[in-house]
């Protein structure tokens, strides 16, 4: 399980990898979990400073993009599993579901829009 530590290392990785590509990061949109820690907090305060605001519990409509992204990605992941099942009954099997999320993940990125 990772604790603030951990957490405050990860951020500041992702940070210095968006200063190599030429970004800043201004502000973070998070769940309440670990980002409300002190040390997190005052890491936000200390660094930029950065703003962070936080998601109610169980509102999972704050990003549009990325919701309808999951989504599609679920729905084709969906029919992969039917179609395997449709046409191969005895190799079908509902463990191959991470396999299937991972192909449509796969798809989703490396297909034109």
């Amino acid at each position: 399980m990772l604790n603030g530590s951990d957490t405050i290392r990860s951020k500041r990785s992702f940070e210095r990898e968006c200063a190599q590509d030429g970004g800043t990061i201004d502000s973070y949109h998070s769940n309440n979990g670990i980002f409300k820690a002190n040390d997190f907090v005052e890491e936000l305060q200390d660094r930029n400073p950065q703003r962070i605001d936080y998601s109610g519990v169980g509102v999972h409509h704050q990003n549009g993009v990325a919701e309808g992204a999951i989504h599609i990605i679920s729905n084709r992941a969906r029919t992969l599993m039917v179609h395997a099942a449709i046409h191969w009954p005895k190799e079908s099997d509902p463990g191959l579901w991470p396999f299937a999320m991972d192909y449509s993940a796969h798809l989703y990125n490396n297909t034109p829009n």
